[in-house]
């Protein structure tokens, strides 16, 4: 598993970027020394040493080269050009949604932009995938926490708009918003219920922005968030119906070659559809490797496919290290194969039921153990009935 001692100092290295940040000139220096001595030094222990240096400060570079900076001015007011990239959540007073400011002026000229926010909404004249221009400030406190105003700089927002009815200069409502606005509108026709309809968005569209709140309460109290987070549970539901409605393919010569790829091309499909939050690209990335090789003769190593796809998508954006959903995704699907695999394959059942039963409990309860840290540190609770809620909902 060579990925797996690669990403270790990597987010190590992270992590001290939060309170010890250097210099880029410092830790470039800092890389090219260690390569020299991963090269040359010896004996090998040594060599080690400065590989492990060389990751924690690559994970040092990567936060300095990704710095979260606002390119829309603070506390000034401007015109802005703000797109809802999310659905509306009604709040005590207000609404809140994620924004995104693309463009912004103070006088004649526009600048262009590209600012994730939050919006702090007092009207109802909006909605998911509007396009608003608007007379605003961009503030750089999300929430009076201080803790949590630093976790959602670090998650990538780089500050929050409150946005009133007289603040609204035009309002164009963006038809082609996608093909996940498109899902979440298709589901609206379906179930009516509030509570049925926002448990069946989140699960399908990865939304979670119309639940009540004291449903959403009720799955955190439970242990059972994780199971509305769209995840590699729901990607492998549908890799499973995908790979049976494609096997006739597999009758064609290199027909297996084209139902892989269409198969992989489903699965992104649906990342698309839900979102591409952490948990899902995380778990698409992992399904395509086992897609792609598993009519070769590569082996497929499930903690090291899990390293690599966490390798990937830190180098791309090392803020997704604090995104709550990729944070239990890794953990889950980590605690599945260290333990939920080898004490399934040791208890070796013969009928294929009770294998099925007694694995779908194994792997609810391990599942809910190694998530249950994050959980209780986020949601300020300890779910044990979830390690036994869990295996029965799944």
């Amino acid at each position: 598993m060579p990925m797996l001692s690669v990403v270790i100092p990597v987010i190590v290295g992270i992590l001290l970027a939060r309170d010890l940040c250097i210099p880029v000139w410092v830790a470039c220096s800092g890389i090219l020394i260690s390569v020299v001595g991963v090269l040359y030094a010896r004996p090998d222990w040594v060599s080690q040493c400065f590989l492990a240096l060389l990751l924690i400060l690559l994970g040092q570079f990567l936060v300095i080269t990704h710095p979260n900076i606002a390119s829309t001015p603070y506390d000034t007011a401007v015109e802005m050009r703000v797109s809802i990239v999310s659905p509306i959540a009604a709040r005590e007073g207000y609404s809140v949604a994620d924004g995104h400011i693309e463009a912004w002026r103070k006088g004649e000229r526009w600048h262009d932009a590209n600012d994730r926010v939050q919006l702090w909404l007092r009207c109802d004249t909006l909605g998911y995938g509007d396009r608003v221009h608007i007379a605003g400030e961009l503030r750089e406190r999300i929430s009076k926490h201080e803790e949590y105003n630093a976790l959602m700089h670090r998650r990538g927002y780089v500050g929050g708009v409150a946005l009133a009815e007289w603040q609204i200069l035009d309002i164009e409502d963006d038809k082609a918003g996608g093909v996940r606005r498109y899902a979440i509108e298709k589901l609206a026709r379906y179930a009516k219920d509030t509570a049925s309809h926002s448990v069946v968005e989140g699960m399908v569209a990865g939304s979670r922005y119309n639940m009540p709140a004291a449903l959403r309460a009720s799955y955190s109290k439970t242990g059972l968030s994780h199971i509305l987070a769209v995840s590699g549970l729901h990607l492998g539901i549908i890799l499973v119906v995908v790979n049976l409605l494609l096997s006739p393919l597999k009758l064609l010569h290199r027909g297996h070659i084209i139902a892989d790829i269409l198969a992989v091309a489903v699965l992104w499909l649906f990342v698309s559809m839900s979102g591409a939050s952490p948990s899902v690209v995380r778990a698409a990335l992992m399904f395509s490797v086992l897609q792609l090789i598993k009519n070769s003769t590569a082996n497929y190593n499930p903690m090291n496919a899990l390293a690599v796809a966490v390798f990937v998508m830190l180098f791309c954006n090392p803020q997704t290290l604090y995104d709550i959903s990729f944070q239990l995704s890794v953990l889950a699907v980590a605690g599945i194969v260290a333990w939920g695999g080898p004490i399934v394959r040791s208890l070796k059942i013969k009928s294929r039921i009770a294998a099925s039963v007694t694995s779908t409990f194994v792997i609810g309860v391990v599942a809910t153990l190694w998530t249950m840290p994050v959980v209780s540190a986020t949601f300020d609770n300890i779910p044990v009935v979830g390690v036994v809620a869990t295996p029965i909902v799944l």
